[in-house]
Protein backbone atom coordinates (compact mmCIF):
# COMPACT_ATOMS: atom_id res chain seq x y z
CA UNK A 1 0.00 0.00 0.00
CA UNK A 2 1.48 3.57 -1.35
CA UNK A 3 1.43 6.87 1.58
CA UNK A 4 -1.17 8.99 1.59
CA UNK A 5 -5.20 7.93 1.70
CA UNK A 6 -6.48 4.53 0.11
CA UNK A 7 -9.30 2.81 0.26
CA UNK A 8 -10.44 -0.58 -0.90
CA UNK A 9 -13.22 -2.61 -1.22
CA UNK A 10 -14.47 -6.09 -1.37
CA UNK A 11 -17.95 -7.02 -2.96
CA UNK A 12 -20.31 -9.77 -2.06
CA UNK A 13 -18.22 -11.64 0.06
CA UNK A 14 -19.23 -15.36 -0.19
CA UNK A 15 -17.96 -18.69 -0.04
CA UNK A 16 -19.53 -18.01 3.91
CA UNK A 17 -23.10 -18.18 4.62
CA UNK A 18 -24.60 -15.13 3.42
CA UNK A 19 -23.83 -11.56 1.87
CA UNK A 20 -21.41 -9.05 3.37
CA UNK A 21 -18.74 -6.79 1.82
CA UNK A 22 -16.17 -4.96 3.68
CA UNK A 23 -14.74 -1.32 2.97
CA UNK A 24 -10.88 -0.83 4.48
CA UNK A 25 -9.59 2.96 4.42
CA UNK A 26 -6.04 3.76 4.93
CA UNK A 27 -3.69 6.65 5.78
CA UNK A 28 -0.07 7.01 5.85
CA UNK A 29 -0.24 2.99 5.81
CA UNK A 30 -1.75 2.70 8.76
CA UNK A 31 -6.08 1.18 8.75
CA UNK A 32 -8.43 4.05 9.98
CA UNK A 33 -11.65 2.37 9.48
CA UNK A 34 -12.71 -0.96 9.08
CA UNK A 35 -16.35 -1.59 7.59
CA UNK A 36 -17.52 -5.19 7.44
CA UNK A 37 -21.15 -4.65 6.41
CA UNK A 38 -24.07 -6.93 6.59
CA UNK A 39 -25.96 -6.32 3.85
CA UNK A 40 -29.00 -8.48 4.67
CA UNK A 41 -29.70 -8.80 8.66
CA UNK A 42 -32.42 -6.58 8.07
CA UNK A 43 -34.77 -8.82 7.92
CA UNK A 44 -37.26 -8.25 10.81
CA UNK A 45 -38.00 -11.57 11.98
CA UNK A 46 -38.04 -10.44 15.89
CA UNK A 47 -41.02 -8.03 14.67
CA UNK A 48 -42.52 -11.22 12.52
CA UNK A 49 -42.28 -13.07 15.76
CA UNK A 50 -44.68 -10.63 17.36
CA UNK A 51 -48.34 -11.42 17.38
CA UNK A 52 -47.87 -15.28 16.82
CA UNK A 53 -49.02 -18.07 18.94
CA UNK A 54 -46.29 -19.92 20.73
CA UNK A 55 -47.84 -23.04 19.91
CA UNK A 56 -46.35 -23.47 16.29
CA UNK A 57 -43.58 -20.15 16.94
CA UNK A 58 -40.99 -22.76 16.59
CA UNK A 59 -41.85 -23.46 13.10
CA UNK A 60 -42.19 -20.45 11.95
CA UNK A 61 -38.36 -19.42 13.84
CA UNK A 62 -36.74 -22.14 11.78
CA UNK A 63 -36.87 -19.73 8.95
CA UNK A 64 -34.92 -17.86 10.07
CA UNK A 65 -32.03 -20.04 8.78
CA UNK A 66 -31.22 -22.97 6.63
CA UNK A 67 -28.49 -23.94 8.01
CA UNK A 68 -29.24 -23.37 11.76
CA UNK A 69 -32.67 -24.14 11.34
CA UNK A 70 -32.58 -26.72 14.27
CA UNK A 71 -30.86 -23.71 16.63
CA UNK A 72 -33.74 -21.49 16.37
CA UNK A 73 -36.37 -24.09 16.73
CA UNK A 74 -34.62 -25.37 20.24
CA UNK A 75 -33.72 -21.75 21.22
CA UNK A 76 -37.38 -21.12 20.52
CA UNK A 77 -38.75 -23.95 22.67
CA UNK A 78 -36.48 -23.44 25.66
CA UNK A 79 -37.28 -19.40 25.90
CA UNK A 80 -41.00 -20.82 25.74
CA UNK A 81 -40.29 -23.69 28.20
CA UNK A 82 -38.39 -21.12 30.73
CA UNK A 83 -41.37 -19.26 31.08
CA UNK A 84 -43.93 -21.27 31.84
CA UNK A 85 -41.58 -23.62 33.73
CA UNK A 86 -41.98 -26.47 31.72
CA UNK A 87 -40.13 -29.68 32.28
CA UNK A 88 -38.60 -32.01 29.51
CA UNK A 89 -38.03 -35.74 30.68
CA UNK A 90 -34.36 -37.28 29.94
CA UNK A 91 -35.18 -39.04 26.79
CA UNK A 92 -36.64 -36.12 25.00
CA UNK A 93 -33.64 -34.35 26.10
CA UNK A 94 -31.49 -37.03 24.60
CA UNK A 95 -33.48 -36.84 21.44
CA UNK A 96 -32.95 -33.20 21.05
CA UNK A 97 -29.08 -33.73 21.65
CA UNK A 98 -28.94 -36.34 18.85
CA UNK A 99 -30.52 -34.41 16.25
CA UNK A 100 -28.49 -31.48 17.01
CA UNK A 101 -25.44 -33.23 16.70
CA UNK A 102 -26.77 -34.22 13.68
CA UNK A 103 -27.20 -30.64 12.65
CA UNK A 104 -23.21 -30.09 13.95
CA UNK A 105 -21.81 -32.77 11.74
CA UNK A 106 -23.53 -31.31 8.47
CA UNK A 107 -23.13 -27.50 8.94
CA UNK A 108 -19.35 -28.11 10.16
CA UNK A 109 -18.28 -30.45 7.26
CA UNK A 110 -20.64 -27.90 5.31
CA UNK A 111 -17.70 -25.23 5.81
CA UNK A 112 -14.50 -26.84 6.66
CA UNK A 113 -14.81 -29.07 3.34
CA UNK A 114 -16.44 -26.78 0.78
CA UNK A 115 -15.57 -23.57 2.21
CA UNK A 116 -12.18 -23.31 4.40
CA UNK A 117 -10.28 -26.39 3.13
CA UNK A 118 -9.22 -24.87 -0.36
CA UNK A 119 -7.56 -21.64 1.75
CA UNK A 120 -5.99 -24.39 3.94
CA UNK A 121 -4.66 -26.51 0.50
CA UNK A 122 -3.43 -23.46 -1.48
CA UNK A 123 -6.43 -23.47 -4.45
CA UNK A 124 -9.11 -21.07 -5.00
CA UNK A 125 -12.19 -23.61 -4.91
CA UNK A 126 -13.03 -27.07 -4.00
CA UNK A 127 -13.18 -27.43 -7.80
CA UNK A 128 -9.47 -26.79 -8.35
CA UNK A 129 -8.34 -29.70 -6.30
CA UNK A 130 -5.73 -32.44 -7.72
CA UNK A 131 -5.26 -35.86 -7.76
CA UNK A 132 -3.79 -35.62 -3.92
CA UNK A 133 -7.01 -34.28 -2.95
CA UNK A 134 -10.22 -35.02 -5.00
CA UNK A 135 -11.35 -37.90 -2.71
CA UNK A 136 -11.49 -34.86 0.22
CA UNK A 137 -14.97 -33.65 -1.78
CA UNK A 138 -16.48 -36.52 -1.87
CA UNK A 139 -15.76 -37.46 1.91
CA UNK A 140 -17.21 -34.02 2.74
CA UNK A 141 -20.09 -34.46 0.85
CA UNK A 142 -20.28 -38.22 2.34
CA UNK A 143 -19.64 -36.84 6.29
CA UNK A 144 -22.03 -33.85 5.58
CA UNK A 145 -25.16 -36.35 4.46
CA UNK A 146 -24.48 -38.60 7.76
CA UNK A 147 -25.18 -35.90 9.62
CA UNK A 148 -28.21 -34.91 7.67
CA UNK A 149 -29.50 -38.36 7.76
CA UNK A 150 -29.41 -38.37 11.61
CA UNK A 151 -31.27 -35.19 11.98
CA UNK A 152 -33.95 -36.33 9.94
CA UNK A 153 -34.38 -39.94 11.40
CA UNK A 154 -34.78 -37.68 14.39
CA UNK A 155 -36.50 -34.66 13.48
CA UNK A 156 -38.40 -35.98 9.97
CA UNK A 157 -36.47 -33.54 7.81
CA UNK A 158 -33.09 -32.72 7.73
CA UNK A 159 -33.81 -29.03 8.19
CA UNK A 160 -36.65 -27.07 9.21
CA UNK A 161 -37.71 -30.30 11.64
CA UNK A 162 -41.39 -31.30 11.67
CA UNK A 163 -41.34 -33.77 14.55
CA UNK A 164 -40.42 -30.86 16.92
CA UNK A 165 -43.14 -28.79 19.37
CA UNK A 166 -43.93 -27.52 22.63
CA UNK A 167 -45.64 -30.98 23.06
CA UNK A 168 -42.44 -32.83 22.57
CA UNK A 169 -41.43 -35.29 20.07
CA UNK A 170 -43.65 -37.53 17.40
CA UNK A 171 -41.01 -39.72 16.91
CA UNK A 172 -40.66 -43.50 15.94
CA UNK A 173 -37.25 -45.09 15.50
CA UNK A 174 -36.98 -49.18 15.78
CA UNK A 175 -33.28 -50.70 16.91
CA UNK A 176 -32.86 -51.60 12.81
CA UNK A 177 -32.97 -47.59 12.04
CA UNK A 178 -30.98 -46.80 15.32
CA UNK A 179 -28.74 -49.80 14.42
CA UNK A 180 -27.98 -48.52 11.00
CA UNK A 181 -27.62 -45.08 11.96
CA UNK A 182 -24.50 -46.28 14.52
CA UNK A 183 -23.05 -47.75 11.67
CA UNK A 184 -22.71 -44.87 9.45
CA UNK A 185 -22.07 -42.85 12.32
CA UNK A 186 -18.87 -45.09 13.21
CA UNK A 187 -17.72 -45.08 9.63
CA UNK A 188 -17.03 -41.24 9.32
CA UNK A 189 -14.31 -41.59 12.12
CA UNK A 190 -11.73 -41.75 9.69
CA UNK A 191 -12.53 -39.16 7.52
CA UNK A 192 -12.66 -36.84 9.95
CA UNK A 193 -9.37 -37.80 11.33
CA UNK A 194 -7.98 -37.44 8.15
CA UNK A 195 -9.59 -34.03 8.22
CA UNK A 196 -8.24 -33.09 11.56
CA UNK A 197 -4.46 -33.94 10.40
CA UNK A 198 -4.98 -31.15 7.61
CA UNK A 199 -6.00 -28.69 9.93
CA UNK A 200 -3.34 -28.72 12.21
CA UNK A 201 -0.65 -28.43 9.80
CA UNK A 202 -2.64 -25.58 8.25
CA UNK A 203 -0.69 -22.54 7.35
CA UNK A 204 -2.50 -19.41 9.09
CA UNK A 205 -1.36 -17.33 12.44
CA UNK A 206 -3.45 -14.43 13.86
CA UNK A 207 -3.38 -13.79 17.53
CA UNK A 208 -7.19 -13.39 18.61
CA UNK A 209 -7.26 -9.27 18.90
CA UNK A 210 -9.33 -10.04 22.64
CA UNK A 211 -8.95 -13.06 24.55
CA UNK A 212 -12.20 -12.69 25.89
CA UNK A 213 -14.58 -16.41 25.20
CA UNK A 214 -17.92 -16.73 25.40
CA UNK A 215 -19.61 -20.24 25.43
CA UNK A 216 -22.23 -22.63 27.50
CA UNK A 217 -19.88 -24.69 30.16
CA UNK A 218 -21.52 -27.83 30.80
CA UNK A 219 -20.14 -31.46 31.50
CA UNK A 220 -20.91 -33.28 28.24
CA UNK A 221 -20.36 -30.51 25.49
CA UNK A 222 -24.14 -30.92 24.35
CA UNK A 223 -24.67 -27.84 23.02
CA UNK A 224 -28.40 -27.01 24.09
CA UNK A 225 -27.59 -26.47 27.97
CA UNK A 226 -25.12 -25.12 30.11
CA UNK A 227 -23.72 -22.52 31.91
CA UNK A 228 -22.98 -19.00 30.02
CA UNK A 229 -19.27 -18.23 30.65
CA UNK A 230 -18.13 -14.53 29.22
CA UNK A 231 -14.73 -13.77 29.84
CA UNK A 232 -15.01 -15.65 33.14
CA UNK A 233 -17.88 -14.58 34.47
CA UNK A 234 -21.07 -16.92 34.90
CA UNK A 235 -24.19 -15.59 33.48
CA UNK A 236 -28.10 -16.92 32.84
CA UNK A 237 -29.97 -16.34 30.11
CA UNK A 238 -32.38 -13.44 31.76
CA UNK A 239 -29.43 -11.46 32.56
CA UNK A 240 -26.84 -11.92 29.21
CA UNK A 241 -28.79 -8.87 27.59
CA UNK A 242 -27.98 -6.73 30.18
CA UNK A 243 -24.24 -8.02 30.67
CA UNK A 244 -23.30 -6.56 26.86
CA UNK A 245 -23.52 -3.42 24.87
CA UNK A 246 -24.15 -2.91 21.76
CA UNK A 247 -24.11 -0.36 19.37
CA UNK A 248 -25.65 1.08 15.84
CA UNK A 249 -23.10 1.48 12.90
CA UNK A 250 -24.87 3.12 9.81
CA UNK A 251 -22.76 1.19 7.35
CA UNK A 252 -24.17 -2.11 8.34
CA UNK A 253 -27.39 -4.10 8.94
CA UNK A 254 -26.88 -5.49 12.17
CA UNK A 255 -25.78 -4.25 15.55
CA UNK A 256 -21.94 -4.82 17.08
CA UNK A 257 -21.57 -6.19 20.40
CA UNK A 258 -18.90 -6.09 23.47
CA UNK A 259 -18.33 -6.93 26.43
CA UNK A 260 -17.00 -4.39 28.65
CA UNK A 261 -16.19 -2.19 26.09
CA UNK A 262 -13.96 -5.21 24.05
CA UNK A 263 -14.90 -7.40 20.87
CA UNK A 264 -15.60 -10.95 22.22
CA UNK A 265 -15.68 -14.54 20.87
CA UNK A 266 -17.95 -17.02 20.25
CA UNK A 267 -17.87 -20.48 18.30
CA UNK A 268 -15.89 -23.43 18.41
CA UNK A 269 -12.52 -22.14 19.09
CA UNK A 270 -14.19 -20.56 22.40
CA UNK A 271 -15.74 -23.80 23.16
CA UNK A 272 -13.30 -26.07 23.25
CA UNK A 273 -11.08 -22.90 25.02
CA UNK A 274 -13.49 -22.75 27.90
CA UNK A 275 -14.92 -26.61 28.08
CA UNK A 276 -12.36 -28.53 26.68
CA UNK A 277 -12.68 -31.17 29.70
CA UNK A 278 -16.22 -31.61 28.53
CA UNK A 279 -15.53 -33.25 25.19
CA UNK A 280 -15.74 -36.97 24.50
CA UNK A 281 -12.71 -39.22 25.07
CA UNK A 282 -11.50 -39.23 21.85
CA UNK A 283 -12.05 -35.64 20.61
CA UNK A 284 -10.26 -34.73 24.08
CA UNK A 285 -7.08 -36.44 22.70
CA UNK A 286 -6.97 -35.20 19.40
CA UNK A 287 -7.35 -31.28 20.72
CA UNK A 288 -5.02 -31.69 23.71
CA UNK A 289 -2.19 -30.87 22.13
CA UNK A 290 -3.85 -27.74 20.42
CA UNK A 291 -5.78 -25.78 22.81
CA UNK A 292 -6.32 -23.88 24.13
CA UNK A 293 -5.73 -21.42 21.30
CA UNK A 294 -5.74 -17.74 20.44
CA UNK A 295 -5.45 -18.45 16.74
CA UNK A 296 -8.28 -17.60 14.98
CA UNK A 297 -7.79 -19.82 12.34
CA UNK A 298 -8.20 -22.78 14.81
CA UNK A 299 -11.79 -22.17 14.92
CA UNK A 300 -11.73 -24.30 11.69
CA UNK A 301 -10.02 -27.17 13.77
CA UNK A 302 -12.31 -26.31 16.17
CA UNK A 303 -15.50 -27.39 14.79
CA UNK A 304 -12.98 -30.34 13.22
CA UNK A 305 -12.78 -31.69 16.78
CA UNK A 306 -16.50 -31.09 17.58
CA UNK A 307 -17.43 -32.99 14.29
CA UNK A 308 -15.48 -35.76 15.89
CA UNK A 309 -17.41 -35.02 19.08
CA UNK A 310 -20.96 -35.00 17.92
CA UNK A 311 -20.37 -38.34 16.64
CA UNK A 312 -19.26 -40.32 19.65
CA UNK A 313 -22.11 -38.24 22.21
CA UNK A 314 -24.52 -39.61 18.86
CA UNK A 315 -23.42 -43.60 19.02
CA UNK A 316 -23.84 -42.97 22.74
CA UNK A 317 -27.17 -41.62 22.89
CA UNK A 318 -28.04 -44.51 20.01
CA UNK A 319 -26.58 -47.19 22.56
CA UNK A 320 -29.00 -45.67 25.34
CA UNK A 321 -31.96 -45.77 23.11
CA UNK A 322 -30.91 -49.53 21.74
CA UNK A 323 -30.63 -50.54 25.58
CA UNK A 324 -34.45 -49.60 25.65
CA UNK A 325 -35.55 -51.02 22.21
CA UNK A 326 -35.83 -48.28 20.45
CA UNK A 327 -37.73 -44.79 20.32
CA UNK A 328 -41.60 -44.05 20.83
CA UNK A 329 -43.43 -41.09 20.16
CA UNK A 330 -42.61 -38.39 23.04
CA UNK A 331 -45.37 -36.36 24.00
CA UNK A 332 -47.12 -34.45 27.02
CA UNK A 333 -49.86 -31.73 27.27
CA UNK A 334 -49.52 -27.89 26.10
CA UNK A 335 -48.48 -25.49 28.74
CA UNK A 336 -51.69 -23.69 30.42
CA UNK A 337 -52.04 -19.93 29.15
CA UNK A 338 -53.51 -17.62 31.20
CA UNK A 339 -51.11 -14.95 32.39
CA UNK A 340 -48.28 -13.00 30.61
CA UNK A 341 -45.44 -14.59 31.32
CA UNK A 342 -41.45 -13.71 30.11
CA UNK A 343 -38.80 -16.42 28.76
CA UNK A 344 -35.26 -16.52 28.08
CA UNK A 345 -32.61 -19.01 26.26
CA UNK A 346 -29.24 -18.79 25.56
CA UNK A 347 -28.20 -22.34 23.35
CA UNK A 348 -24.94 -22.70 21.50
CA UNK A 349 -25.38 -22.46 17.45
CA UNK A 350 -22.74 -23.94 15.18
CA UNK A 351 -21.45 -20.37 15.46
CA UNK A 352 -21.79 -19.55 18.67
CA UNK A 353 -24.10 -18.24 21.63
CA UNK A 354 -27.78 -17.70 19.92
CA UNK A 355 -30.00 -15.59 22.40
CA UNK A 356 -33.63 -15.26 22.52
CA UNK A 357 -36.02 -13.63 24.43
CA UNK A 358 -40.22 -13.59 24.08
CA UNK A 359 -42.49 -11.71 25.98
CA UNK A 360 -45.88 -12.99 25.76
CA UNK A 361 -49.64 -12.59 26.46
CA UNK A 362 -52.04 -14.46 28.63
CA UNK A 363 -53.85 -15.93 25.40
CA UNK A 364 -49.78 -17.27 24.51
CA UNK A 365 -49.27 -14.26 21.92
CA UNK A 366 -45.82 -12.72 21.58
CA UNK A 367 -45.54 -9.18 22.42
CA UNK A 368 -42.12 -8.86 22.03
CA UNK A 369 -39.22 -10.83 20.89
CA UNK A 370 -35.63 -10.15 20.79
CA UNK A 371 -33.20 -12.88 18.96
CA UNK A 372 -29.11 -12.10 18.48
CA UNK A 373 -27.70 -14.11 16.56
CA UNK A 374 -23.53 -15.13 17.03
CA UNK A 375 -22.01 -13.27 13.78
CA UNK A 376 -23.76 -10.62 14.74
CA UNK A 377 -22.01 -10.84 18.56
CA UNK A 378 -18.63 -11.55 16.66
CA UNK A 379 -18.48 -8.99 13.89
CA UNK A 380 -16.69 -6.23 16.18
CA UNK A 381 -14.17 -9.11 16.41
CA UNK A 382 -13.90 -9.46 12.85
CA UNK A 383 -13.29 -6.43 12.40
CA UNK A 384 -10.43 -5.66 14.91
CA UNK A 385 -9.04 -9.12 12.89
CA UNK A 386 -8.85 -7.48 9.56
CA UNK A 387 -7.42 -4.32 11.20
CA UNK A 388 -4.82 -5.95 12.65
CA UNK A 389 -4.22 -8.58 9.68
CA UNK A 390 -3.74 -5.77 7.31
CA UNK A 391 -1.74 -3.53 9.13
CA UNK A 392 0.88 -6.63 9.72
CA UNK A 393 0.70 -7.55 6.29
CA UNK A 394 1.05 -3.61 4.13
CA UNK A 395 3.84 -4.90 1.88
CA UNK A 396 1.37 -8.63 0.37
CA UNK A 397 0.19 -6.45 -2.56
CA UNK A 398 -3.60 -6.17 -2.83
CA UNK A 399 -4.29 -9.86 -4.60
CA UNK A 400 -2.43 -11.01 -1.86
CA UNK A 401 -3.74 -9.36 0.82
CA UNK A 402 -7.56 -9.67 -0.25
CA UNK A 403 -6.80 -13.25 -0.55
CA UNK A 404 -5.20 -13.44 3.34
CA UNK A 405 -8.47 -11.31 4.29
CA UNK A 406 -11.00 -14.03 2.76
CA UNK A 407 -9.02 -16.69 4.75
CA UNK A 408 -9.46 -14.68 7.80
CA UNK A 409 -13.11 -14.29 7.65
CA UNK A 410 -14.07 -17.66 6.62
CA UNK A 411 -11.75 -18.88 9.29
CA UNK A 412 -14.55 -17.22 11.57
CA UNK A 413 -17.19 -19.30 9.45
CA UNK A 414 -19.56 -16.30 9.68
CA UNK A 415 -23.45 -16.86 8.95
CA UNK A 416 -24.24 -13.69 6.56
CA UNK A 417 -26.48 -16.90 4.56
CA UNK A 418 -25.34 -18.71 1.40
CA UNK A 419 -22.93 -18.01 -1.71
CA UNK A 420 -20.25 -19.63 -3.28
CA UNK A 421 -17.19 -17.15 -3.89
CA UNK A 422 -15.62 -13.75 -3.39
CA UNK A 423 -16.51 -11.81 -6.48
CA UNK A 424 -15.51 -8.43 -7.09
CA UNK A 425 -12.67 -6.11 -5.52
CA UNK A 426 -13.13 -2.34 -6.28
CA UNK A 427 -9.66 -0.62 -5.47
CA UNK A 428 -9.27 3.29 -5.07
Amino acid sequence: MHKGHDVFVIKDLSKIEGHASLEVKLKDRKVEKVMLKVEENRRFYQKAAVGKNIIALNQSLSRICGTCSAAHQFATLKAIEHAYGLKVSEDEVKLRKLLYYGNMIRDHAMHLYLFSLPDVLGYDSVFEFGKEHKDLVREGFYVQQIGANLAEMVGGRAIHQLNISLRGFNTSLDTEKLATAKQKLDSLKKYVKKLIKYYTKQPFYLDAVSEIYGCLKNDDFGFLEGTIRLNGAALSPDNYLDSIEREWKDYSHSYTYYYEGKPYLLGALARLNLNLEALSTNAKNLAQNYFPSHNIYDNNLAQAIEVMHSIDRSIEIINYFLDKGGVSPLMKDLPRIDKEAQGYAVIEAPRGLLYYSFHIDNEGKVTKAEIITPTAQNHAHMEASIKLLIENNLDLGKEKLKQEIEALIRAYDPCFSCASHFLRIKWS
